[in-house]
């Protein structure tokens, strides 16, 4: 199954970037893509990497996050209360997955579950030594009528 997974991610992020037309920022070459493909397939799938690659403290929120945490933006996960995290399983129709690149050197990642109006958001940037993940956001209410800092 995580053989399709690759390939899958790939062309998902060729085509949301070739899909976003903001002429503010520089859009990611091919091979800045391709490099975070295999970044990104990496990350999944090696605990140690995965680790070594997000900037602890990391920002971003807690699955659930409620009021007081959103309003003391004091939150951020350490080693301590990391979890693994695993690569979307193709098959999942109840999530859509979205990589929307932020200049050339960003690329901001939303799992929006379908029906409950919650998602994960995750950003990842390319520094001097490769990608990192350097922000992630647990399930959480977003839209409209949310508080969310996604």
């Amino acid at each position: 199954m995580r053989i399709w997974l690759f390939p899958i991610c790939l062309m998902l992020l060729v085509a949301s970037c070739k899909n976003i037309s903001n002429n503010k920022t520089t859009k990611p070459t091919e091979e800045e893509l391709n490099s975070f493909a295999s970044f990104y397939k990496q990350f999944h799938e090696d605990s140690t990497f995965q680790i070594q690659h997000i900037t602890f403290p990391l920002q971003g929120l807690p699955e659930r996050a409620d009021s007081a945490t959103l309003a003391s933006g004091t939150f951020r996960w350490t080693r301590d209360n990391w979890k693994i995290q695993e690569a979307l399983d193709p098959s999942n129709s109840q999530f859509e997955q979205d990589f929307l690149p932020f200049g050339e050197s960003m690329i901001i990642e939303k799992l929006t579950h379908k029906k409950w109006g919650l998602a994960i958001t995750r950003r990842f940037a390319k520094m001097d030594d490769g990608w990192y993940l350097i922000y992630y956001s647990g399930l959480n209410k977003v839209g409209s009528d949310s508080t969310s800092a996604n």
